[in-house]
């Protein structure tokens, strides 16, 4: 088959979502396609704020193209689905993602959570897309010519007789890194790196934070919950992760701030978990949520020692800013101590 002209219409698609191994092999074979296809004048654009987004729309949003990122701008977000551009969403798990991040920029799993968080959050939003696919790992490790055929339907308009033969043109292709991948092997190791030293612990944290982020990009957003676990709060100390029972004693402050993760937009109730010690007689805490420019407070009063739960709600109306919840005592203590169990979210409603 003779390379096709694809001068009108122009072939437009994204690539979205976290990075990790996923991300980078979808973008590679997309390049692949793109040189065995011999598409002339094609170019990638991988804006990373408002103004290079505002500059690609303005000057580049014609043509054969490539744009994508892990934290498209509402500008972006809001072209792709107007103009109906062909949006894969690559749905790393979370784990991997997370030890991407890890290995890539050299921090710990609790810097790199909140980027993810704030990934998963953003691609929720492109489920107003008509032209959206979800790709995730187990597309690719069950039949690659699904999802080459998934893959050129949604952005090449391919035919299956079409994608036979461009498979067969990959295969041949001068790259053994492509050839592995179309053999598979790039997804066929279920571990992760032993040298990251990800505890088990670690291992649950990340997937209570991240796991229902993704079911909600997938459409499930039923019985969704959410939970943030001390480790990524902060205390007194400005230290991550916070101690997990802090002594009462001393004057009024914040006992615990954080996490600084990230929501889809929509209206959430919550609730903050922690335990009174026995010398607790009356005592005002107060949480506050912060999500950009809003502030919501909720005041509690214990009056003993014991298990409590303070509920709130709050509304997350840009999906990149950080949430912060803050618990507060109101007036100082002389006496007891304070243990932090949890923070619990459920969507009530996404925008």
């Amino acid at each position: 088959m003779s390379a096709t002209d694809f001068s009108s219409p122009p072939v437009r698609f994204a690539l979205l979502g976290p990075s990790g191994p996923l991300h980078f092999y979808i973008c590679t074979l997309m390049r692949h396609i793109v040189i065995s296809e011999g598409l002339e004048d094609f170019h990638e654009h991988w804006p990373q704020n408002d103004a290079e987004t505002e500059e690609f729309l303005n000057s580049h949003a014609m043509g054969n193209l490539l744009v994508g990122g892990q934290f498209p701008s509402a500008a972006l977000l809001e072209w792709l689905a107007r103009e109906s551009i062909p949006t894969i969403v690559a749905l790393e798990s979370p784990l991997r993602s997370t030890c991407w991040w890890m290995e890539t920029f050299n921090v710990d799993y609790l810097v790199a959570v909140p980027a993810i968080t704030h990934c998963l959050s953003l691609m929720v939003e492109t489920a107003g897309n008509p032209r959206r696919a979800v790709i995730t790992r187990d597309h690719v490790r069950v039949q690659m010519r699904d999802f080459l055929l998934h893959l050129g339907r949604l952005c090449l308009g391919r035919t299956p007789g079409q994608i036979d033969l461009l498979m067969e043109r990959l295969r041949v292709a001068p790259s053994s890194t492509l050839k592995n991948a179309l053999d598979q092997s790039y997804f066929d190791s279920e571990t992760l790196p032993d040298r990251l030293e990800l505890s088990a612990a670690a291992r649950k944290e990340i997937d209570m934070v991240c796991n229902p982020l993704v079911a909600m990009v997938q459409g499930d957003t039923e019985e969704v919950e959410i939970q943030w676990p001390p480790s990524f709060f902060l205390d007194k100390s400005y230290a991550r992760p916070a101690a997990m029972v802090q002594e009462l004693v001393g004057p009024a402050r914040c006992l615990y701030y954080g996490p600084y993760l990230h929501l889809p937009r929509g209206d959430y109730s919550g609730e903050i978990a922690f335990g009174l010690s026995s010398e607790i007689r009356d005592t005002l805490l107060r949480v506050q949520v912060v999500c950009g420019e809003d502030l919501d407070e909720f005041v509690s009063r214990a009056r003993h020692g014991g298990l409590y739960t303070l509920p709130f709600e709050f509304r997350v109306a840009d999906a990149s800013k950080a949430i912060e919840v803050r618990l507060l005592m109101d007036r100082g203590e002389i006496e007891g101590r304070l243990g932090f169990a949890y923070v619990r979210i459920t969507p009530r409603a996404l925008s």
